[in-house]
């Protein structure tokens, strides 16, 4: 999980999706890369990739909260019926990822919440 610090300097918990190659970051086989030009051409890839999914997943919170109060299930309906292709291709699989976090943390709504809250609010 990554962490995010609320305008009130308190420390809140909210998940982010990892980047699929996250988990090689760092861990060079022999053979996998061949140079050290490679090997940081792909690191800078992770990167981007993974600070793109951040952005994202932010995105989707206040997606959520705003447009859809919270109530993962009537986003997920309203894809299938009405999402475009790209819709279902990019926000699709971060509703069903959303929708088993919610699942498996009851006071998640409550902290992306409050996230919104902070980061719309202004001061």
């Amino acid at each position: 999980m990554r962490y995010h610090i609320s305008n009130n300097s308190k420390l809140t918990k909210l998940p982010f999706r990892n980047w699929k190659g996250q988990q090689n970051r760092g861990r060079l086989g022999v053979g996998q890369i061949s140079s050290l030009n490679e090997y940081a051409q792909n690191v800078m890839a992770q990167r981007e990739a993974e600070e793109e999914m951040v952005v994202a997943d932010f995105i989707g919170y206040h997606i959520f909260i705003h447009l859809f109060n919270g109530d993962i299930d009537a986003w997920k309906k309203y894809l299938r019926d009405n999402g475009g292709v790209e819709q279902l291709l990019k926000d699709y699989p971060f509703v069903i990822w959303l929708k088993q976090q919610l699942q498996e943390d009851k006071d998640l709504t409550n902290r992306i919440k409050n996230l919104v809250r902070d980061t719309t609010a202004l001061k």
